[in-house]
């Protein structure tokens, strides 16, 4: 999202109405979850809001295989297959620029399906972030059959999203063995 276009009034009026929608969705919550696929299209935004109203964001990028995305996307939205790896491209490159030097964990979809306990332990020791929730009902809800693509014969993703898959591994790989931040996502 280029905010660039705006004048400096009209992106203060955008902040304010943020802020606001944020303390209506919020209230007083010391920490909170925002879940929006499209979000890495503008964080760079919503992190000065989120600063501005006194959090200290932590950004976590879920990362899936680019297949499995693009045979969702196509299902689901009727999305051309190459269309779907573009659009998972984006939001992966976006998210990973946009989020650079901050506190943040990647995490993948396949591993949180297989051993999301480990994918916890690993979000905790990169954040001070405290996790919670009742572990059978989790263990009941997340399986490979949570996610209708998971490991099934598809299309296999474009050379391009492949390369992009495995650079985002690599970068998970690096921050997880000491070039993370550790962070913590309580309000001030």
């Amino acid at each position: 999202m280029d905010l660039s276009s705006l004048s400096a009034q009209q992106l203060e009026g955008f902040r304010r109405r943020a802020g606001e929608k944020l303390r209506d969705e919020y209230g007083e919550s010391d920490t909170i979850v925002i879940k929006d696929p499209r979000i890495c299209r503008f964080y760079p935004f919503w992190r000065e809001v989120l600063v501005e109203s006194g959090y200290q964001p932590f950004v976590i990028i879920p990362v899936r295989e680019p297949k499995e995305v693009a045979a969702s996307l196509h299902e689901r939205n009727n999305l051309r297959v190459d269309e779907a790896l573009s659009l998972w491209r984006r939001h992966v490159e976006d998210a990973e620029i946009a989020s650079r030097g901050q506190p943040r964990h990647i995490l993948f979809w396949d591993d949180l399906l297989q051993d999301w306990r480990g994918v916890l332990d690993a979000l905790r020791h990169n954040s001070d972030m405290r996790l919670f929730g009742n572990e059978s009902e989790i263990d009941a809800f997340l399986t490979p059959a949570v996610s209708l693509h998971y490991r099934r014969e598809l299309k296999p993703a474009d050379d391009v999203s492949m390369v992009l898959f495995e650079r985002m591994k690599t970068i998970a790989a690096q921050e997880s063995s000491g070039a993370s931040f550790k962070a913590s996502v309580s309000h001030s």
